[in-house]
């Protein structure tokens, strides 16, 4: 195959039904936290494809234009991930871990990691969840602390991978 049908994919598909669609994104690096987050207050991370990270897209997954979200760009079977990492802010009390979902017009709340703060240092929580996504599906992350002050947080890898078609 040459130049153009290597570009075309296999029996004359465009490119982007045989890549498979992945991205990892975080949060970017201006500091080593980028979002406060309110005592008792869900909050939705702000994301940023950073290469210096490793972060990539294959398939548009990640729009700046809408930095909260990663859209399934097409239906079929994902797998979302997520690690934060929350700063020590002198005292204990609840960290949570969440993946909201947009689909067809409803939105899940999926919790991945639910702990209590160490006091006197920096702790990373994470999962990850396999959903069922329409095109168009979005993802964010959503986090929430209850140390009884504000924390800071930041996203060390999001990401969202296409693991196939949907079953049926």
């Amino acid at each position: 195959m040459g130049r153009a049908g290597a570009r075309e994919g296999r029996q004359g598909h465009p490119a982007t039904e045989t890549v498979i669609p992945a991205a990892r994104v975080s949060t970017p690096l201006e500091a080593p936290f980028t979002e406060t987050l309110p005592n008792s207050s869900f909050t939705t991370m702000t994301l940023a494809e950073v290469p210096v990270r490793g972060d990539f897209d294959t398939a548009n997954i990640f729009d700046p234009a809408t930095p909260t979200v990663l859209t399934a760009p097409r239906a079929g079977l994902y797998r979302a991930n997520l690690i934060v990492r929350f700063e020590s802010n002198g005292v204990t009390g609840g960290r949570n871990v969440r993946i909201l979902t947009t689909f067809d017009n409803s939105t899940f709340d999926r919790e991945l990691a639910r702990d209590e703060g160490v006091a006197d240092q920096d702790q990373v929580m994470g999962g990850s969840y396999v959903y069922a996504a329409p095109a168009g599906g979005t993802f964010s992350a959503f986090l929430n602390q209850s140390s009884g002050a504000p924390l800071e947080a930041s996203v060390s890898n999001a990401s969202l991978t296409y693991l196939g078609p949907l079953p049926g």
